[in-house]
């Protein structure tokens, strides 16, 4: 016996019914998988960036650790003493002149030697102490060593020739008797140093260079 037509009416609707349901929970399945698939990657990426951040942290500790090794450990040249003589009376064809000589004694404070050292002093007389742009000269001559020890000393040295009519400005204020210089170096970590310094001839002191505002510095 066939099923009459109301039979085959509701095994229709109840396929679609089925069919709807089954669409509907495969939805439901498919954003639930979505939804895990996002949670995932979400928490992937957070690990990624903390990965990220802990690596980024570490090579700061790294980086810090290394600068403060090096510059504990480096080489440090930077000026010990200044030592001067004044000679005058002396005829220079057949004008009265005064002679300054001023020895620059630098010493490696440093742990570790100077390498590639080389230095230069000079001596001039100014209206006034020179600005840092004045003092951008490059350093020519050949006075140097090619390493300096911990703890040991480098000496070099300048004179100059002053009349007497300029010299009497120089111990009257009125004139700037400067001694200046700068050392360039490397240290053993590869590293390129600079050092500068900037002394002028105070009258008052017994003859002391006595060191200027600025300019005394090590890089």
């Amino acid at each position: 016996m066939s099923p009459g037509p109301d039979a085959a009416q509701w095994y229709a609707n109840n396929i679609a019914v089925w069919a709807v349901v089954i669409s509907l929970l495969g939805v439901f399945i498919n954003a639930t998988i979505a939804y895990l698939a996002i949670g995932q990657f979400r928490a992937a990426r957070a690990a990624g960036e903390a990965a990220r951040e802990s690596v980024l942290e570490a090579h700061k500790s790294v980086e810090l650790a290394k600068n403060a090794l090096e510059l504990g450990n480096r080489a440090w040249v930077h000026v010990e003493t200044i030592k001067a003589s004044v000679n005058s009376g002396v005829i220079d064809n057949q004008n009265w002149s005064v002679i300054v000589s001023a020895d620059v004694v630098l010493k490696n404070y440093g742990s570790t030697p100077a390498t590639t050292f080389l230095a230069e002093s000079r001596l001039q007389v100014r209206a006034d102490l020179p600005t840092t742009e004045q003092l951008q000269f490059q350093v020519t001559d050949q006075n140097g060593l090619s390493v300096v020890s911990p703890g040991n000393s480098f000496r070099l040295g300048d004179s100059i020739n002053i009349s007497i009519d300029d010299w009497n400005l120089v111990t009257s204020g009125k004139s700037r008797l400067v001694l200046f210089g700068r050392a360039h170096y490397d240290d053993i970590f590869g590293q390129s140093h600079k050092s500068a310094w900037l002394y002028w001839y105070d009258s008052q002191k017994v003859g002391a260079f006595v060191p200027g505002p600025s300019h005394n510095y090590v890089t």
